[in-house]
């Protein structure tokens, strides 16, 4: 059963999120691991059919997949509160912008000819908003909701881990930059610590400001910086990787 209640801090009032018990809960905790095997099996089927459009039947799966978990799970009553305005969100505003603009000077701006094919630049301008806003509903808002207390920091590690794992395992099958070379770990092993602190970024962002504004801001800003579709589509070069 799901329950919502209210608790006073100083003269703030917080919302306590809602907690899951029994089977249910044991299903949210699982899911990462079903969104995960599922990504997987779409980037090989679609990679198969599509080469190196891959990318694009792969994410509607995901977006999808994450979209249904949500709503499975009854998150359709908690909508207008995951989006709700944030809480002090002019410092964390500052915060969440400068870490989505961390990636800008080192792969947008050096590889900004890749702009100049218009059908793909709309797709990538398109791609970000829609990516930040589905990812950020599961990963953050939805995963985050399930506990409260000191097991919620617990969930942020557990749900960061799952969204680092996510990238090699579903979008590096078909993206080198995002694959683990086991011969040459070094690159990966930069791309997943840097995930990593994103994530946690987001997470934090999330729990602070009680909204997915601010997130989905950042992630579609880190989603632009790194070219997303393009590095999708291996036109991104990538130090040690032919």
């Amino acid at each position: 059963m799901m329950v919502l209640a209210r608790a006073q801090v100083g003269s703030e009032q917080l919302l306590v999120r809602p907690r899951w018990s029994g089977t249910r809960r044991l299903l949210v905790l699982a899911s990462p691991l079903v969104v995960i095997a599922v990504g997987w099996a779409a980037a090989h089927l679609f990679t198969s059919l599509l080469g190196r459009w891959a990318w694009s039947g792969t994410e509607l799966v995901y977006w999808g997949l994450l979209i249904g978990v949500v709503l499975a799970f009854g998150g359709q009553r908690r909508l207008a509160e995951w989006f709700a305005a944030s809480r002090r969100s002019r410092l964390w505003l500052v915060f969440a912008v400068g870490v989505g603009l961390l990636s800008f000077p080192f792969l947008l701006l050096p590889n900004l000819g890749l702009l100049a094919s218009i059908p793909l630049a709309i797709l990538w301008i398109l791609f970000a908003p829609v990516n930040a806003m589905c990812e950020e509903l599961y990963w953050r808002g939805f995963l985050l909701d399930k506990t409260a207390g000191p097991s919620r920091w617990l969930l942020v590690a557990y749900s960061s881990a799952a969204f680092v794992a996510i990238h090699p395992i579903m979008l590096g099958v078909f993206s080198k930059a995002m694959a683990l070379n086991v011969a040459s770990p070094k690159n990966y092993l930069i791309f997943a610590a840097i995930v990593l602190v994103q994530a946690v970024a987001w997470s934090v962002l999330y729990l602070r400001t009680g909204s997915l504004r601010l997130p989905v801001l950042s992630h579609a800003l880190t989603d632009l910086g790194t070219l997303s579709i393009f590095a999708f589509m291996n036109m991104v070069p990538v130090p040690g990787v032919s």
